[in-house]
């Protein structure tokens, strides 16, 4: 008897859960998700889309982009974006809640912005109020095992809605994935690619210098090779170097990954290519790319060099803003001040080719609104003779 009670309780409480699931309504914004299942009285209404799915669809897909410069060196992201609505719903500004790589902060927000005016406003008894809301934007990869596929995606909003999707089809390689377990079995089903397979990632966990002890040797080392058709890595270069230590972790790692790369195809035919690939090391040994937990190094790297500035100590700024530097790669707010304090304490050739990648990572993310291109360009002209 006992055991059929719980028997009956098990379906009981999956049928509710179905039902739960399947009457949950679509959530924009963390606060909205979390309001749901707290159930306050005094819960605002907040914004939602006045669109249909298809006219948000055409209007999300038309800016969605996925930045080709991270593609090319497979890097995901997750921004928060801080949205504030006025009285009317319409979105008066927006925040990086982390700050990460310009080049996902600037299209996150880009994404946002396509949605200005087509909200309704927040209400608290009745009325329409301000409010300021956390949305997501989330720029992933996810294997296709069936078709040998990375697929590169941009989604939005808490309840996932994705944006945009395109595979890697014109890019130099994609990671293969292994096996992480054996086969799973479900009712006599396989289970998805996504329970069966687990996707290489480009990160590896190492023992670094904590917090107290920061000596400025971490973060991320970009490694170049070629790769052939069959998949083989050939002549593996450091393109940027952190410090000798993890040069050679990095060189070593890369090794393990021998086997797990599948070739580039073009017009559907496999052919040789050039790959760059980063290794993220952070002072807990763990890889990451910057996600919305930012590295504590790097930013006390930068908080020390903005000090430094301020006391005119610019030998010991410019040492700041390079540890920095060596985590946030692709940031250009970053390389802009470090282009600045180079240029001033006479570094001319360093300088310049920081303005250089400036301008070469903005071509796929543009600029943020903390540097102005009219002033790289002046700057360029002004100290390295160049347009």
């Amino acid at each position: 008897m006992k055991l059929f009670v719980i028997v009956c309780l098990f379906f009981l409480s999956q049928n509710v859960y179905s039902q739960v699931e399947k009457k949950l309504p679509f959530f924009y914004s963390y606060e909205q998700f979390q309001s749901y299942f707290s159930r306050e009285k005094d819960e605002p209404i907040y914004p939602q889309l006045k669109v249909s799915n298809n006219e948000l669809n055409s209007i999300l897909g038309t800016v969605a982009m996925y930045p080709k410069f991270a593609k090319y060196k497979f890097i995901p992201q997750n921004v928060e974006v801080l949205v504030s609505f006025d009285t009317n719903g319409v979105i008066t500004g927006t925040n990086i809640k982390y700050p990460g790589f310009d080049l996902f902060d600037t299209n996150a927000t880009k994404l946002i912005l396509a949605t200005k005016l087509y909200w309704s406003p927040a209400l608290s008894k009745g009325k329409a109020i301000p409010i300021t809301l956390t949305i997501p934007v989330r720029f992933q990869m996810r294997p296709d095992s069936g078709q040998n596929v990375l697929y590169f995606l941009v989604t939005i909003f808490a309840t996932e809605m994705i944006a945009k999707k395109d595979s890697t089809n014109t890019f130099p390689a994609r990671l293969d994935y292994s096996d992480n377990h054996p086969p799973l079995e479900k009712k006599g089903k396989k289970a998805s690619p996504y329970e069966q397979v687990k996707f290489v990632l480009k990160g590896v966990h190492k023992d670094l210098p904590t917090y107290s002890s920061f000596s400025g040797c971490f973060g991320t080392v970009r490694l170049g090779f070629n790769l052939d058709s069959k998949g083989v890595i050939t002549n593996p270069q450091i393109i940027h170097a952190v410090c000798k230590s993890l040069n050679d972790e990095a060189m070593k790692d890369l090794k393990e990954t021998a086997g797990k790369w599948l070739p580039a195809r073009e017009n559907g035919i496999l052919i040789d290519s050039y790959v760059e690939f980063d290794f993220s090391y952070d002072e807990y040994g763990d890889y990451s790319f910057v996600n919305w937990t930012v590295s504590r190094l790097a930013y006390a790297a930068m908080e020390d060099a903005y000090e430094y500035l301020k006391n005119k100590k610019y030998d010991k700024a410019l040492l700041s803003f390079k540890a920095a530097s060596n985590y946030y790669l692709d940031d250009i707010e970053l390389l802009f001040r470090l282009a600045l304090v180079r240029l001033y304490t006479g570094q001319l050739e360093d300088g310049c080719n920081d303005l250089s990648k400036i301008k070469s990572i903005a071509i796929d993310t543009s600029y943020p609104s903390t540097v102005k291109e009219k002033d790289v360009d002046a700057l360029m002209k002004e100290s390295c003779g160049g347009e």
